[in-house]
């Protein structure tokens, strides 16, 4: 192990994930309260890269101490991924930003769709390609896929027509992106195969839109509003496993 309190020959690289400021300054208060990073140093390769521990490295820095540190003849930088998720968890906008520079082409097509219609988060943007089946996301199946780099973009278009139905409100709620709101269309009304958007969108010339709650709930309301002043055999409802 090695130690120098000469900041500048490490180097900071740039696929790594974002450096919080808030994780910096909570890991220098413990530093202050307790020392440990003679028993924790951080991990370079050999050209000073930082593989591992640059939260505490700038924990580090900003409290002026030396930093200890290991060498790594094996480790590279392909290999940061690896080791921070079995230290401080990345999420998935750090797995994301990897990939991209890493050239990973399925990941520059996941970024371009979320740009391209403003979504707000990744696991949104999920939902929408049908990539976060609920049954098989509580096994991590497409979440160890996506963090893996094993992530395909979907060839077929079905998430055309649920960005259709969800744009559409755009001038009837607030935020049209609303987890709730995504949820209710992918896993239930997108797949009501006699749905029709018109007639609901017809709806809202003389209802409001109901109060966002949980997802079941805004099923159940978004269900009632379109079968309203309608005949019994046109009511329907909508299908769709049950929404948690």
């Amino acid at each position: 192990m090695e130690v120098t309190r000469d900041y500048n020959i490490f180097n900071i690289i740039e696929s790594n994930r974002a450096v919080g400021e808030r994780h910096v300054a909570k890991l220098a208060d413990k530093m202050k309260e307790r020392d440990l990073m003679e028993d924790f140093p951080i991990l370079v390769d050999n050209n000073m890269n930082i593989i591992d521990g640059q939260h505490r490295f700038f924990a580090r820095k900003l409290l002026g101490l030396p930093v200890y540190y290991n060498v790594s003849n094996v480790a590279t930088c392909k290999d940061i991924h690896n080791v921070n998720t079995v230290s401080k968890n990345w999420q998935a906008m750090d797995y994301l930003k990897y990939y991209i520079l890493s050239g990973k082409v399925e990941y520059i097509k996941f970024k371009k769709f979320m740009d391209d219609y403003s979504l707000p988060s990744i696991g949104i943007a999920q939902k929408i390609l049908g990539i976060y089946d609920t049954s098989d996301f509580r096994l991590g199946t497409n979440k160890y896929k996506f963090n893996s780099g094993k992530f395909t973009f979907p060839k077929d278009k079905k998430w055309v027509k649920i960005i259709g139905y969800i744009t559409s409100l755009n001038n009837i709620v607030e935020n049209s992106y609303h987890k709730s709101i995504v949820t209710v269309f992918c896993s239930s009304i997108a797949i009501t195969k006699t749905y029709n958007h018109g007639r609901l969108m017809k709806k809202f010339s003389y209802t409001k839109f109901p109060v966002i709650s949980t997802a079941s709930q805004l099923k159940r309301d978004l269900n009632e509003i379109y079968n309203q002043r309608e005949k019994e055999h046109n009511k329907i409802i909508f299908n769709g496993s049950k929404i948690k």
